[in-house]
């Protein structure tokens, strides 16, 4: 699955390249998702809708995105500390901290953590932005 460093059709060009800005018809296939990003540093928490407003096929798209975002990171780690500590959570009836922006420092390990299933239920935005928020703000490292 090819996914560095090409910039995104139609996308205006940014001052900074680690600015993504939102694409409404985001093109899975293809290789956009950030470019020169692997020399920065950085904290994210991605939120993802696990709920039943979210069909499964396009819950799985957005889970390879957050895929192909963390797969052209430089991840933070004791032998690297610049790089990006993510955390992910998942909501629908409930909001789960799938990880914490410290919990891995492996990439490998982390995208494999990625891949979470699709649960459906109501839509609990209003609590994963409130986790969400708590996990960037108390809980980094």
């Amino acid at each position: 699955m090819p996914f560095l460093g090409t910039p995104c059709p139609g996308v205006p060009a940014r001052n900074d390249p680690c600015i993504v800005p939102v694409v409404s018809s985001y093109d899975y296939q293809s290789s956009c998702v950030i470019a020169g990003c692997n020399d920065s540093t950085g904290d994210i928490v991605f939120a993802l809708d696990a709920s039943g407003s979210i069909e499964k096929e396009n819950f799985e798209r957005v889970v390879e995105f957050v895929g192909a975002v963390v797969h052209s990171l430089t991840i933070r780690s004791d032998q690297s500390p610049d790089g990006f500590q993510v955390a992910l959570v998942s909501f629908a009836d409930d909001v789960d901290i799938r990880f914490y922006l410290n919990t891995y420092t492996n990439k490998e390990v982390m995208l494999a953590a990625i891949n979470i299933p699709y649960t459906r239920g109501r839509t609990n935005l209003d609590q994963a932005l409130r986790y969400s928020r708590h996990l960037h703000c108390s809980l980094k490292t």
